[in-house]
């Protein structure tokens, strides 16, 4: 009895010892206990625990197999075999030891929460949620199940579900970081896009739990920076660079955004401008990144794009090269097992074509973008789709159904070009870059011998490995190449073959500006980043001159861009004695139906001056809206131009700003010639829609892509 009592004490202390850390001095005493009995299979199995924290996994598996061999049975030797193949990657044998496990040990919630994260990381997510409801009840004051059916539970989009779980976990510890994050993040899915400030609410108790955490900190900035808070979001980013100089994810957004949505002057866009260049500078100085660094670039790479200074109204030809030379660096630091040379592509009956874009789904993109893939001649192309993306809609499943191969999915943008890489690619074709940051990493690298660029997102690449942009003849001017680091080539028409808006206007909807009789409704649709300094003194000298004036905005889904958008545009109506709340209406989000309503109701459409409406001037033209436009000398400021000309109304097509406001007063003071314009749309906007010339030359430029190259 003593000597049994001794013998279950040298193994407690071995325990006790290896636990404290010093696995030597424990497989020291494990080996004084199996140099007397060599078959204790518990002596066995901590020895194997020993070998194990020493490195020796070799030793490791013969203590496990040999105490497996004694006594099939044995759950500390199950429980060791279970670490070894975890370990080594063996899922397969991970899950029956599991089973067997909990087949032994039904009641021991660790075992059943182990097998359900393994399940959940195969995906079997029902098998995942009764394994972790399993293991809450088993143990109801252990938070780690709650933690993880939440998270499941917001992946799989369910965010009351999600809520329900992390708020169990809250009521167990209100201070977990995780179910915090959670929380905020699951109530922020909940309320939609516009509902921000729980998700913030949350992020900022972390960082009060936490004030020394860089990943708090940084948590806190990309909320900020997600809602479009950046004036926010850069000052806790400073706070995370004060803490970590060299955390490179904070520093790329920190560059890339300016301090706010809504510039409140030239001055300011100015100052935004030299911000960017300065910190692009800190990059090309930093080449070749020191070793320690290269962790970041993933999470750099990912973290933004340099989509923001494109709307400053240059060609930035330059800043777009060294850009992409950046972005360039470290995708091959990131990915070197890209870098080979393609190899000569098998020959084959069909030109395999893939399409690549997140925005694979109710999308600008896609309404401007599918007619190249929906219409390519299935004898001749087989047409592969990549969605960088995991939000799908009808739209996403029209597309699956309708293309040779469709893949879509949430992956890290080295498994998407892994994926790309191995597709055996005739031509990749990029709907739009500059939007998306996976899509920057894919446009770095060289996937098919053939890779080009659509309009999609109308500015040029600067990336090596992009070969052609495909533009619009009618959108450019004769110093358009210029404006490109890629081959141009043009297409004809308006560049896309576009169908009429799918969906039917919301008929109970009417628009503000039409609920007061005598109005002259001026729809001015397009996004905030687009709305500049030099819009407001325009919109103002129109309602000066007309006074029944009332525009319409639709600016941003945040009201905190809105309210910004409302006090740069008040100062410019009161300089000219005019009160901004009687002629302009900044609507919030609008539904699709209900922005189509708004478009049926408006007299006229002012298109923005930089960055001309493309899908917008298109789905507002479908409603025999004429739209007055001023190109300039960038093809992104000339679409409206070009699909008013399309139609025969040159006389829409002002040349600057005096003009712009001239046209828009006479218009708006004489309906008779209003509503002859609106009978000329209304009899020509057919020539927009449907068109298939831009495919049938997008088809050859495949074949031959010299065939639209720029002369």
């Amino acid at each position: 009895m003593t000597d049994a009592k001794t013998d279950a004490d040298l193994l407690a202390q071995a325990f006790r010892t290896l636990q404290g850390g010093d696995a030597a001095a424990a497989l020291t005493m494990v080996r004084e206990r199996l140099d007397v009995q060599p078959d204790d299979v518990r002596g066995l199995s901590l020895q194997a625990r020993a070998h194990a924290a020493l490195g020796d996994l070799a030793a490791a598996r013969a203590s496990v197999d040999r105490a497996l061999t004694l006594d099939p049975d044995s759950l500390p030797a199950l429980v060791e075999r279970a670490a070894l193949v975890s370990q080594a990657g063996d899922q397969a044998a991970l899950r029956a030891t599991l089973v067997r496990m909990i087949q032994l040990a039904p009641g021991v919630a660790a075992f059943r929460f182990d097998l359900a994260m393994l399940d959940l990381a195969q995906g079997r997510y029902d098998e995942a949620s009764a394994g972790l409801e399993v293991a809450a009840r088993l143990r109801p004051r252990w938070i780690e199940p709650m933690r993880a059916l939440g998270a499941m539970r917001l992946k799989q989009r369910e965010p009351k579900q999600a809520i329900e779980y992390f708020g169990r976990c809250l009521l167990l510890d209100r201070d977990d970081v995780s179910a915090l994050e959670g929380m905020g993040d699951a109530q922020h899915a909940l309320g939609h896009r516009g509902d921000f400030q729980v998700l913030i609410d949350a992020r900022l108790r972390v960082a009060a739990l936490r004030p020394d955490s860089v990943d708090a900190l940084f948590s806190v900035a990309i909320a900020y920076r997600n809602v479009e808070r950046f004036a926010d979001a850069a000052h806790w980013f400073d706070r995370v660079l004060a803490l970590d100089p060299d955390l490179l994810p904070a520093r790329w957004a920190r560059f890339q955004h300016p301090e706010s949505l809504v510039h409140n002057s030239a001055i300011a866009e100015a100052a935004f401008l030299v911000r960017w260049r300065e910190g692009l500078a800190y990059f090309e100085r930093a080449a070749p990144m020191e070793a320690h660094k290269r962790k970041y670039f993933g999470p750099t790479l990912t973290n933004a794009t340099n989509f923001y200074l494109h709307y400053l109204g240059e060609p930035f030809l330059d800043e777009q090269r060294r850009h992409a030379a950046v972005v360039q660096r470290m995708a091959r630091e990131l990915l070197p097992d890209l870098q080979r040379p393609l190899p000569k592509p098998a020959p084959r009956d069909r030109m395999r074509v893939g399409f690549v874009s997140c925005h694979l789904r109710r999308h600008t993109i896609t309404k401007l973008m599918s007619g190249f893939m929906l219409g390519l001649d299935r004898d001749r192309f087989e047409v592969c789709a990549f969605h960088v993306d995991d939000r799908e809609d009808s739209v996403t499943a029209g597309l699956r159904s309708s293309v040779d191969r469709f893949e879509s999915g949430e992956r890290d943008p080295g498994a998407w070009a892994r994926l790309l890489h191995g597709a055996g690619l005739d031509a990749l074709v990029y709907l739009d870059i500059g939007m998306d940051p996976t899509m920057q990493v894919l446009a770095s690298l060289r996937i098919a011998h053939l890779q080009c660029a659509l309009w999609g997102h109308p500015v040029t690449s600067g990336f090596e490995h992009i070969d052609w942009f495909l533009s619009v003849a009618s959108m450019e001017t004769t110093n358009g190449p210029a404006h490109y680091h890629e081959r141009l080539a043009l297409l004809p028409g308006i560049g896309t073959c576009y169908q009429p808006p799918a969906r039917a206007p919301d008929r109970n909807f009417v628009a503000p500006a039409r609920q007061e009789p005598g109005t002259v409704h001026y729809l001015f649709a397009q996004s905030s980043y687009k709305i500049r300094p030099l819009h407001d003194d325009l919109l103002a000298r129109i309602a000066e001159r007309v006074p029944s004036a009332r525009f319409s905005m639709v600016p941003s889904v945040h009201a905190h861009v809105r309210d910004a958008l409302a006090v740069r545009l008040r100062t410019a109506f009161a300089a000219r004695g005019l009160d901004l709340d009687r002629h302009v209406r900044i609507l919030p989000y609008l539904s699709e139906e209900r922005f189509l309503a708004l478009a049926r109701d408006a007299d006229l459409n002012l298109d923005s001056i930089g960055w001309s409406g493309g899908n917008t001037t298109l789905e507002i033209t479908w409603f025999d809206v004429p739209t007055i436009t001023l190109p300039g000398p960038l093809m992104r400021s000339r679409h409206s131009a070009a699909m008013m000309r399309a139609m025969g109304l040159d006389e829409l097509v002002v040349a600057d700003t005096d003009a712009y406001v001239d046209l828009a007063v006479a218009l708006g003071l004489d309906r008779d010639r209003r509503e002859a314009l609106r009978a000329r749309v209304r009899e020509r906007k057919h020539l927009l829609y449907d068109d298939q010339c831009a495919i049938e030359a997008f088809s050859r430029f495949l074949r031959e892509p010299s065939s639209l190259a720029a002369r």
